[in-house]
């Protein structure tokens, strides 16, 4: 193992203390980190005061087509298309609608729910949530 480190003719090699090197970098490195000005950013926001608050939404309206295809408006039975249709515009008149959730029951065809759905349209109601169940 001796001879491992020696010369060829029998001297010690050659080598270098890399610690004081590593040590001088560090010091350097850490004086760099130190010296760099840290950049400081703000940006100017102008907050809403409490005066500016948001008024409460009206609650959702809850359509409900029952198996027998009945409608039901906030549980309240809708005889004919024309109370529907007539609650839709007011509600259409208002300025900002509230959300509407629609639930189907599964036994109600197609073309039914379709038809509740173009009157929605027709009103220009766009929010409109259709309800499933889980």
């Amino acid at each position: 193992m001796e001879g491992y480190f020696r010369d060829d003719d029998g001297g010690a090699s050659p080598d270098i203390n890399t610690t004081p090197l590593i040590d001088v970098l560090l010091v350097l490195l850490v004086m760099l980190i130190v010296t760099i000005p840290v950049p400081l950013h703000s940006l100017s926001t102008a907050l809403p005061s409490d005066s500016a608050a948001v008024p409460p939404k009206q609650p959702p309206v809850r359509l409900t087509l029952d198996a027998d295809g009945t409608l039901f408006w906030n549980g309240e039975r809708l005889d004919n298309a024309d109370g529907l249709d007539l609650r839709l515009a007011q509600l259409a008149a208002q300025g900002e609608p509230p959300a509407l959730y629609l639930r189907v029951h599964d036994a109600v065809r197609y073309g039914r729910t379709m038809t509740v759905m173009a009157s929605i349209q027709r009103h220009g109601l766009h929010d409109v949530n259709l309800l499933t169940n889980p």
